[in-house]
């Protein structure tokens, strides 16, 4: 009853429509009816039960709508965006749903619930077996809950609160032994970031688009690129750029706020790509007027970059627009392949992608979970190892509210620099393990060389007697 009146506080939060699912003894419906509530649907399977559910009903004081049926059944009858609370709570049907049952009805759940709209929800029987194997309760919901969760459509900043409820099952108890009990809550978010992107679009298109610019805003073909209010946080990625001095590469020219802020930094030479040709006129006006030496470049990224050679960019800060909706999530590693290529060794690169990030960060609780599960896998691909990755810093913005394509509290500001190489790379190609009997070795009391390769120095001693 105590752990049920939990469930039941939760599901009510918002007040409005709230549905139950499974009736039972009416512990949690009779709790749910002692919130501020409009109308109270429940859906039960079992005949007997539901006839005392109707029962039941007639001396409630909210609308109560008892339906009767399978939630797999009843369910599809529910319109979306529908339900302010959800409280789900039945049996598993079979041993093999024993674990997994609620996350079926979870993904209707997530169709259902209206936008804000809070799910709770319960399976004893399947916490009273996993429980005990975790330390605690967030591990837990983290390997058996979230990634179903996840499939079910929400992410992972929704999950508001995982409480361990206090319980007291008599020892004659056969379904449960733990003393808390799961009370789960989940908010169904909104859409966040722009969706506005065109599928199929091609890059060359880009070049001869007009261009809208004002002093405050570029738009390119409707889209949104570049707003003013991003002014501090391109300061700071042009700072990051910076850091090295020397010569730094800009690919993305949009209202100059970065290449403003990147000449008023010791630098000693700012090449610009730009691939729209209404900005590019812009970027060459723009460079009559700066401190420092600076060299436009027209066209896509793609051809340009091909012309620069290796090692030799001191810090390079790419900020450009996806030009299809395929590439929203990830135009920038593209580039970033190449940037590893031109960076001088302990060059500096930073990178901005808002389109995408405004979409992606609030699926995560912080910035480091973001960043490690889409962003670094795509980095090591570029040639990027984890340690190049010096910071990963959450920056403060204030986009109004008007914005398109942004509504986070901060922007990626992230510092990665190009390591040389680690480790051994002498090894010959195609070399036979037979040969390795009869070669000579080089053996003196400091070192073995066999065949010119360091193989074993009198350094690893400590290391070996831990072995």
């Amino acid at each position: 009853t105590p752990y049920m009146n939990r469930l039941a506080e939760i599901a009510t939060q918002k007040g409005g429509k709230v549905l139950e699912v499974g009736f039972g003894l009416a512990i949690s419906a009779t709790a749910i009816q002692g919130h501020d509530i409009s109308e109270h649907v429940i859906i039960e399977a079992n005949a007997d039960v539901f006839k005392s559910l109707e029962e039941w009903a007639k001396k409630q004081p909210h609308k109560v709508t008892p339906m009767f049926g399978l939630w797999q059944d009843v369910v599809k009858t529910l319109p979306n965006d529908s339900f302010d609370g959800i409280l789900y709570d039945t049996y598993p049907n079979s041993k093999e749903e024993q674990h997994t049952h609620q996350f079926g009805f979870i993904k209707e759940a997530h169709r259902i619930l209206k936008p804000g709209g809070v799910l709770t929800y319960c399976n004893l029987t399947s916490i009273g077996v996993l429980r005990p194997k975790y330390n605690d309760w967030e591990s837990f919901f983290r390997e058996t809950q979230l990634p179903h969760l996840k499939e079910c459509g929400f992410v992972e900043s929704d999950v508001k609160s995982v409480e361990g409820f206090p319980v007291t099952p008599p020892a004659e108890c056969e379904y449960y032994d733990f003393p808390e009990a799961l009370a789960p809550t989940l908010f169904k978010s909104g859409e966040h970031g722009y969706h506005g992107l065109r599928a199929g679009a091609k890059a060359e298109e880009w070049k001869e688009i007009k261009a809208d610019l004002t002093a405050d805003s570029l738009k390119i073909e409707g889209h949104p690129v570049m707003e003013r209010w991003e002014t501090p946080y391109m300061n700071r990625l042009a700072e990051i750029a910076t850091q090295k001095g020397g010569k730094v590469l800009e690919v993305g020219f949009g209202l100059a706020i970065s290449a403003t802020a990147i000449q008023g930094h010791d630098i000693s030479e700012h090449v610009i790509i730009e691939a729209n040709a209404d900005v590019f006129k812009s970027l060459e006006e723009w460079a009559k007027k700066q401190p420092h030496k600076v060299t436009p470049m027209f066209g896509l990224w793609q051809d340009v970059v091909k012309t620069l050679p290796n090692d030799s960019f001191d810090g390079i800060l790419y900020d450009t627009y996806p030009n299809s909706k395929e590439e929203q999530h990830t135009h920038q590693f593209g580039f970033i392949k190449e940037a590893h290529r031109i960076l001088k060794p302990g060059g500096v690169l930073t990178y901005c992608n808002l389109t995408s990030i405004g979409v992606l960060r609030p699926k995560y609780n912080d910035w480091e979970s973001f960043f490690r599960e889409t962003q670094l896998p795509h980095l090591k691909e570029c040639g990027f190892v984890e340690s190049d990755v010096k910071s990963v810093e959450g920056f403060p913005v204030t986009p109004p509210a008007e914005c398109e394509y942004y509504d986070f509290p901060e922007a990626l500001a992230p510092t990665l620099f190009k390591s040389g190489e680690h480790g051994y790379h002498g090894l010959r190609a195609g070399a036979k393990a037979e040969e390795w009997k009869e070669i000579k070795a080089d053996l003196t009391a400091d070192s073995l060389k066999i065949e010119g390769h360091p193989v074993m120095e009198r350094w690893e001693t400590p290391y070996m007697n831990r072995l």
